[in-house]
């Protein structure tokens, strides 16, 4: 049929046919931007010329769009043929439309639309935008810079912009000969009068993307939610979501799918962060304040992620404002901060700084004279400039630190950790397609124990005991992000990172008696990566991104190689529906030596050696994703599988603080090996995953519930027998619920639900042979038998807020008054075997005790926006 067509063309040229450009020079005046093939035939016609074509054959030619409102019969001609769908010709006067027998779009008519999509009046760039071309059925999203590019015809096409959280564009673009276009997007605005939130159903839809087990959580929606004495936190929302486990009551650290603390990449504007949490594991070190995105990787992981087992959870610090100054503050029950940003250079360079104090310490001076001092702070900085519309440097930094002081006659007791991070990047734009991102990062983490006894009896010496950890990190990196088409997309990379570790350095001085050091000696290593990664859209229902990532590690004189393929796939069961699927494999050559299981500061970071193995781990996950657009909701389900090969565990009964050489009096300085201490296991996880969210409107939230089940099996501990971790739970429930009636007030509530967590109970005491003061001699410990012996009872919690907004002449404040455990659930926190003996008997009472933390704990707080 179409070889008939193309001869019936032919012929009809030899015949007399014509270009409508031969024959004419009429201009046609065009009343709108975007017209139908009716519509061009309407102004065609009201110029005065006769327009012959069949509407059945030409009904799918869809839209043609214009930026003027006056044409040629020529641009016309140009516009509706760049379509591929349209051939026109003239015939003794008549504007003739057939179809095009090939049907399709000609290379030669597309152009590159590329550009920078930003909000509006910050001049933020705004990342994972999703930038549609409707009428093609093709699209891309913006990179982490902001970042887009797109083919389309010649003339111009409509391009829907849209991201949960800012009103959609819906608009006509012309590419403008490769020089990349800059589009603003508004933040949802809440009608002061018609008391409703505007909201579109064209905002991103998780159906519309290959990707499983990933979570884009809006920072706005942090701040809505009720948290912790109201201490905003992105770690403890993201324990709401399905598959993301908190370990134990109040606990910020992160348990993804069956994974340890250990097992999470968390990268903060591209630096990794090794201890992320503030006072003890109760808060985490991220101000969200700050922020400007967070995404959350729990399975079919992009190639260009790696180096742990588990998650990526990716944020970025927001740029600063570029075209006016603000400032934003809040003052809670045990934390102050401060956010200012502005520009240097109106509309080419900004800054951020971001600062947050506790004030615990101040809080309890009156009643402990200076004798106890726990605080911790944190700040974010951040710069960038531009340099021209292809260039961009950013320079950007976190620095945070815990201090715990406790102060007394006989003595003292400091403790302190923090983290340094440090990023340069340099973003460049090379061509209308390529976009490469390089930068130079550094991060370390350093934790140190000081610890003072002195003794009032003549026969015993004072004591002091240090204790000192660190890991420090730098990398080099760059990035490439190419567009073929608007189906296909690569991205590839390379990095280097040098790492330096000092796990254990412990200082004894025991007065006359003498001293002990026990040393662990330094170690370096060296690990490059590469990746190559392809994202495409295979016809309208299958998407796909695969790829691998190829490794090497280096550490005292032993190398290692991995390779990890990866591979996340689509596939549309209806017009909002898809089903998903996922393979990833990943290696971890760094390891978390831990004997608490809840990501402590004390918890030592240490390399692969020729002794320990790097860690490697391998999921599958299939699910399906159903998005109802007109309500704003979302519905998902995921299943998954993982294994872990490799685990690094302390033997049973070893840990770093084993002091038995120290027992000596004697002066001695000793390196030992810590990989003696150490032995390698296999771990096995699985489970199901539901989440029901609603991203629009007045009321907002999501139900998530997980069932799962994690065990570990290592030949040396647990008699070889398989043994459930420490943050394996069976059952975990999360409702949430956001309620915006009108622009003055907010209320909010979350209820969680989790099963009992293992815990390993002691089977009786006996005396210590280890403990640190060699003075103390008698000194008892318990004594454990088979491990995770014992299983807690549930913990369920309801937290509840209201928050109270008015906008003032200055900009915006906010008082928000909220309870942490309403129902004063009494949830464990730990299980202890207590042994009471009476001096007058033989007899030994042993009992078993619960801890509890947190009872029903009002709050308050007080937010300002200004400028």
């Amino acid at each position: 049929m179409k070889r008939f067509a193309t001869i019936f063309i032919f012929v009809f040229q030899l015949l007399g046919g014509s270009l409508w450009a031969q024959s004419d020079s009429v201009n046609v005046r065009i009343p709108q931007n975007r017209l139908g093939l009716s519509g061009v035939v309407d102004a065609l016609r009201n110029a005065g010329r006769e327009v012959a074509y069949s509407k059945e054959a030409l009904k799918g030619a869809g839209y043609f769009y214009f930026d003027r409102g006056s044409y040629s019969l020529q641009e016309i001609q140009e516009i509706l043929e760049a379509s591929g769908k349209v051939i026109c010709f003239e015939e003794n006067g008549t504007l003739l439309l057939l179809p095009n027998p090939k049907n399709k779009t000609a290379k030669a008519d597309l152009r590159t639309l590329n550009g920078y999509v930003r909000e509006t009046g910050s001049g933020e760039n705004l990342p994972g935008v999703t930038v549609l071309l409707p009428d093609a059925g093709t699209g891309t999203a913006t990179n982490g810079y902001g970042f887009f590019s797109l083919r389309i015809p010649k003339h111009g096409a409509r391009v829907v912009f849209s991201a949960i959280g800012f009103a959609p564009l819906d608009t006509v673009l012309v590419a403008n000969a490769g020089n990349p276009v800059e589009i603003r997007l508004s933040p949802d605005l809440v009608a002061l009068d018609a008391v409703v939130v505007k909201a579109s159903n064209k905002a991103p839809l998780s159906s519309d993307t290959p990707y499983s087990g990933r979570i884009n959580l809006p920072v706005e929606q942090v701040r809505d939610l009720p948290s912790f004495m109201g201490e905003k936190d992105v770690f403890k929302t993201l324990q709401l979501m399905p598959g993301v486990q908190s370990g134990q009551e109040g606990n910020s650290g992160l348990y993804v799918r069956g994974g340890g603390a250990d097992q999470n990449l968390i990268i903060l504007d591209d630096a990794p962060v090794y201890n992320a949490s503030h006072l003890f594991g109760f808060f985490s070190v991220f101000n969200g304040d700050a922020l400007k995105s967070v995404t959350l990787h729990k399975s079919g992981f992009p190639a260009r992620f790696g180096g742990r087992l588990s998650s990526v959870l990716k944020m970025d610090m927001k740029e600063g404002d570029r075209e006016r100054f603000r400032a934003r503050g809040a003052i809670g029950v045990l934390t102050s901060s401060l956010t200012v940003e502005g520009p240097l250079e109106k509309g080419k360079s900004s800054f951020l700084a971001s600062g947050r104090r506790s004030f615990l310490d101040l809080a309890l001076r009156p009643f402990t004279e200076d004798k106890a001092t726990p605080y911790f702070y944190d700040v974010n900085l951040k710069f960038n400039r531009s340099f021209g519309p292809k260039d961009r440097l950013y320079a950007s930094g976190y620095f945070g630190n815990d201090h715990f002081y406790f102060k007394q006659s006989s003595g003292h007791l400091l403790i302190g950790w923090g983290n340094r991070t440090g990023t340069l990047r340099w973003n460049h734009q090379f061509s209308d397609r390529l976009f490469v991102n390089t930068s130079a990062i550094y991060s370390d983490f350093k934790f140190n124990i000081d610890y003072e006894r002195k003794y009032d009896r003549v026969d015993e010496d004072d004591y002091r005991f240090e204790y000192t950890s660190t890991i420090s990190d730098l990398t080099l990196k760059s990035d490439f992000d190419y567009r073929l088409s608007n189906a296909h997309q690569l991205r590839s990379g390379i990095s280097a990172s040098r790492r330096r570790f000092r796990p254990n350095i412990i200082d004894i001085n025991n007065g006359e008696n003498g001293s002990y050091r026990q040393h662990v000696p330094k170690e370096y290593s060296m690990e490059y990566n590469a990746y190559l990664e392809d994202e495409m859209r295979l016809g309208k229902y299958i998407q796909a991104n695969f790829g691998a990532r190829i490794s090497a590690f280096e550490a005292n004189d032993k190398n290692y190689t991995s390779w990890e393929p990866r591979l996340a796939f689509s596939l549309k069961t209806g017009s909002n529906s898809a089903i998903k699927a996922s393979y990833s494999k990943m290696t971890q050559y760094l390891h978390l030596l831990s004997t608490t299981g809840i990501g402590l500061p004390t918890d030592l970071w240490v390399p692969s050696t020729d002794k320990i193995k790097p860690a490697t781990s391998w999921q599958t996950a299939t699910g399906w994703v159903k998005d109802f657009p007109d309500h704003g909701l979302e519905f998902t389900a995921e299943t998954y599988y993982k294994e872990t090969n490799g685990l690094v565990l302390y033997r049973d009964g070893a840990n770093l603080l084993d002091l038995s050489q120290a027992t000596d009096i004697d002066v001695r300085s000793v390196d030992f090996d810590w990989s003696d201490k150490i032995t390698q296991g296999k771990g096995t996880s699985y489970g199901a995953e539901f989440l029901l969210r609603k991203t629009t409107g007045k009321v907002t939230g999501w139900i998530g519930y997980t069932i799962a089940k994690a065990s570990v099996k290592a030949p040396d501990n647990n008699q070889g027998k398989s043994y459930a971790p420490r943050h394996d739970r069976r059952h975990d429930l999360a409702v949430v619920g956001i309620y915006k009636p009108s622009k003055k007030r907010t209320f909010s509530f979350s209820w969680t639900y989790g099963s009992g967590t293992p815990y390993t109970i002691s089977s009786g005491r006996g005396v210590s042979l280890n403990y640190p003061e060699p003075n103390r001699t008698n000194h008892f410990q318990d004594l454990f038998g088979e491990k995770s012996n014992f299983r807690g009872e549930a913990q369920h919690r309801l937290d509840v807020s209201v928050q109270f907004h008015k906008d003032k002449r200055w900009g915006r404040r906010t008082w928000e008054l909220g309870v942490y455990n309403l129902y004063n659930r009494k949830n464990p926190y730990f299980y202890y075997t207590n042994t009471d003996s009476s001096p007058d008997s033989e007899v030994t009472k042993t009992s078993f005790r619960k801890v509890t933390l947190f009872p029903i704990l009002p709050y308050f707080s007080y937010k300002f926006i200004i400028g």
